[in-house]
């Protein structure tokens, strides 16, 4: 049975409440009925419709992409129950908008008469416009989470799962389409009218919380989110003990359970223009996923940074947006390891649009050029927000001393990088971005429900045609040659007098530059990741959580982390524990049953970052060269941690390590423990990068602050 909604008591004034956002943020909500029946899609499109009209209200000119439009957030979302459901917004103004709680409150509210009106023939052409796409974007997220069988809380088996419980009716998923497509826009209109008024609109106005008390919650959302991943179990020695016969683990057996993309379905081909490209059916779910790498990026560029001010400062594709969307499909771009990824899925059927979308997007450039001044000034602007906490310089300092000053990959923008971008003509991001985005640059997978021929035949008809553009250089743009700089072993303090845990991490190089060593760095890593927990949380408590990580760049070296955030009062123990753990597996490399242990539970997991169509999708276009995976098998099952050694040596007496909390304790632990340090003055290195005018707004600031806190101690708060 469905309950009856009634109207909520409107405040007459909004409650306020502390977060940590940068400008007061507001969040709306309206009761609605129960989910889970044939007006659920109804629900559905009214909130992607609200999100639109919202923001229309706030920003009239309607676009999207200003770079000074004054909203940085703004979504609306139902939460569907079986007996009553939620609508819920959120604005999320920037912090120069200029606009109050209040005032956003009042502004959405006068948004909501766009939802209903059916008199105003003006308003028409938008509202329909908005239906269609509320319409386009809930079939096509119903149709992506076709592709996922099943994960926790989401995937196929448990939205089937969940709506059968509620609905008593097995078919009802994949009845779903079917009520989509019947939704009319009188039937939104008529939930509006009803249920998203002024009158049962509840609000909530989230104000900036103090910098100080910032800094204590998001400590302690470290500790909570570390204690909820990492603690399972007050020692884990039962785990070897219990779990399997560690005399049966045969490579044969690793082998077995490590489960790998089939090349043998594949089908790869390089076009006339250049373009590699990789087939793969995958999955029974009718969905096709389509993927461009366009290698290349800021590291790899003539200048570094050149490639983030290109992809900002033009537009491929445009005018084209909504496209994907009229198939039910969804487009996505993004940065990865090796350059930048173009993603875009939906319906087998639709194959030749995926393509058509993805072919547009690299061929049909638009120059933003007039906005270069308002880009370099939001990057300036943000750059020196970061620069006001010691975390991100531990991170700029580490990567600086860890590759050395003259490697791009331990580059950050100082003074003298920032006000070289400035002189970088438009012509130099024009000619980058056109000679990356090439055929001979790029390399396209397909995956899903897919037939071979026909889509060898679409690969070819979208493109053969696709050439360079006249006078850039043809073929792949070089990564970086390797580099054996080796770093001294330094230990770097930064004043964080408010933090209530020290960040300790640790870096170092490893003798790792070729594919065929991954699998031993990753075992490697998790044996570190294990024995570093052990230490540190089963022996003496004195963290939530510690973990062990390795990279490696593209043709680069890899780099092992080890890190933590501890009390303050044990900064010391944790720095003398990553050296040792380091030392440790250089001498004596690690324990048999351990190594076979992690083994196993690599193969075991390898699979899930298969299981959907986007995730195998994200799997190959990781890789080069498709024998890859064949191989990492092999060599996951030999792995020996006999070979740990000659793989972490280049790391033993090279480690840099940051260590971000009160000096106080850091300097007199680790003197305690004979370590050398050095404190890092990151509020000078900070003032380094200010004009004079931005440095002596900062300095009249901290005079404020301090005074702030003299009185208050003088007055004994």
């Amino acid at each position: 049975a469905r309950m009856t909604v009634s109207a909520p008591t409107p405040d007459p004034e909004p409650p306020r409440v502390k977060g940590m956002v940068d400008a007061e943020t507001v969040i709306l909500a309206w009761s609605l009925p129960g989910g889970y029946c044939e007006d659920q899609p109804v629900m559905e499109f009214a909130a992607n419709q609200l999100t639109s009209f919202i923001y229309y209200t706030l920003v009239p000119s309607w676009e999207w992409d200003d770079v000074d439009q004054s909203i940085d957030g703004l979504g609306c979302s139902v939460n569907v129950g079986a007996t009553s459901s939620q609508l819920m917004c959120f604005i999320e103004p920037k912090a120069s908008g200029g606009y109050s709680g209040e005032r956003l409150i009042r502004k959405a509210a006068d948004a909501l008469y766009l939802q209903w009106e059916r008199e105003n023939p003006e308003l028409k052409p938008f509202q329909q416009q908005q239906y269609q796409y509320a319409k386009m974007s809930y079939m096509a997220s119903v149709l992506q989470s076709v592709d996922l069988v099943a994960s926790l809380f989401s995937g196929r088996a448990f939205d089937a799962a969940k709506m059968t419980h509620y609905t008593a009716d097995p078919r009802y998923f994949s009845r779903m389409f079917t009520a989509i497509s019947k939704v009319q826009p009188e039937q939104v209109q008529d939930l509006a009218r009803k249920y998203i008024t002024r009158d049962r609109m509840v609000s909530v106005i989230i104000e900036p919380m103090d910098e100080e008390e910032r800094a204590r919650r998001e400590a302690a959302s470290k500790r909570g989110d570390e204690k909820r991943q990492q603690y399972s179990a007050t020692t884990r020695d039962r785990e070897y003990e219990f779990a399997f016969d560690f005399e049966t683990m045969s490579d044969d057996k690793i082998k077995s359970v490590t489960v790998v993309p089939d090349r043998s379905k594949m089908r790869e081909f390089t076009l006339d223009n250049g373009l590699k490209v990789v087939l793969l059916p995958h999955g029974e779910a009718p969905m096709a996923h389509v993927g461009l790498l366009v290698h290349g990026d800021d590291l790899t560029a003539p200048e570094w940074g050149l490639d983030s001010m290109g992809e900002a400062l033009s537009r491929r594709g445009y005018g084209k947006d909504e496209r994907e969307l009229a198939v039910a499909a969804f487009f996505g771009e993004g940065s990865s390891a090796r350059g930048r990824l173009l993603t875009v899925s939906g319906s087998s059927a639709n194959l030749d649009a995926l393509l058509h979308t993805v072919r547009w997007k690299t061929g049909h450039f638009d120059w933003e050029f007039a906005n270069r001044s308002q880009w370099l000034k939001r990057q300036d602007h943000g750059y020196k927000s970061a620069g006001e906490e010691p975390d991100t310089w531990a991170s700029r300092i580490r990567r600086e001393r860890l590759y050395g000053p003259d490697s791009p990959l331990g580059y950050w923008w100082t003074a003298d990088r920032r006000a070289a971008q400035r002189e970088w003509s438009n012509d130099q991001v024009k000619n980058w971005i056109l000679r990356k985005y090439q055929p001979a640059n790029s390399t396209l997978v397909i995956t899903g429900k897919i037939d071979l021929d026909a889509a060898e035949k679409a690969v070819h008809t979208y493109f053969d045609g696709w050439a360079p553009a006249d006078g850039v250089e043809v073929g792949r743009v070089p990564y970086l040659p390797k580099d054996d700089f080796l770093p001294e072993r330094q230990v770097l303090i930064f004043d964080k007098p408010t933090a209530t845990q020290s960040q300790v991490v640790l870096a170092c190089p490893l003798d790792w530059d070729r594919d065929e060593q991954d699998a031993t760095a990753q075992v490697m890593s998790d044996v570190l990741d294990e024995e570093a927990w052990r230490r540190l949380r089963e022996e003496k408590g004195v963290t939530y959580g510690a973990s062990a990580q390795v990279s490696r760049p593209p043709e680069g070296r890899g780099i092992l982390y080890l890190f933590s955030l501890v009390q303050n009062d044990a900064t010391g123990f944790a720095v003398s524990t990553f050296f040792d753990l380091v030392r440790s597996v250089e001498e004596d490399g690690a324990d048999p049953i351990k190594v076979t242990s992690h083994k196993w539970s690599r193969g075991r997991r390898y699979v899930l970052g298969q299981q959907s169509g986007d995730a195998m999708l994200s799997r190959l276009l990781g890789q080069d060269d498709m024998g890859y995976f064949a191989m990492y098998r092999d060599t996951l099952a030999a792995v020996d941690g006999a070979d740990f050694p000659a793989m972490i040596h280049p790391c033993v007496g090279h480690e840099v390590v940051t260590v971000v909390g009160p000096k106080e304790y850091a300097e007199k632990q680790l003197e305690d423990k004979g370590i050398d340090y050095e404190v890092v003055d990151w509020e000078g290195l900070l003032e380094s990068t200010l004009s004079p005018k931005e440095l002596k707004k900062r300095q009249k600031q901290k005079a404020k602050e301090e005074a702030d806190k003299a009185a208050k101690g003088g007055s004994g708060d």
